[in-house]
């Protein structure tokens, strides 16, 4: 799993998150800015009890959400979030499963390019 990197574990995953600024939303498929003709987006951390706690960030467990998509997901909650963009009612292990797996395809994809 971590191939080129070795051990260091810190700088793959800051690597993962700068390549996931580049990628188009997870939902909606934009992105908030471009910046020298390149889409940028915030990579937004997916928490769980499993892997969460006061200011602790799992290592390749993030997504890219636009700006707006970003500040629902913390004002709100992945819930709401997935609520707002479908229009439907979902259960909280219904959104903590799509996140979970959008971030793991974000990691995939990313393993994939390397």
């Amino acid at each position: 799993m971590m191939g080129a990197w070795g051990t260091d574990w810190k700088k793959a995953d800051s690597a993962f998150l700068s390549w996931l600024r580049t990628q188009p939303s997870c939902l909606s498929g934009s992105f908030s800015e471009y910046v020298n003709g390149i889409g940028r987006n915030p990579a937004c951390h997916v928490r769980s009890s499993a892997n969460s706690g006061t200011g602790m960030k799992p290592r390749f467990s993030a997504v890219s959400l636009t700006h707006e998509e970003h500040f629902l997901q913390h004002r709100s909650g992945e819930k709401a979030l997935l609520e707002s963009y479908y229009g439907r009612k979902f259960s909280i292990g219904e959104a903590r499963e799509f996140f979970n797996s959008q971030a793991k395809k974000a990691y995939n994809k990313w393993m994939k390019g390397k």
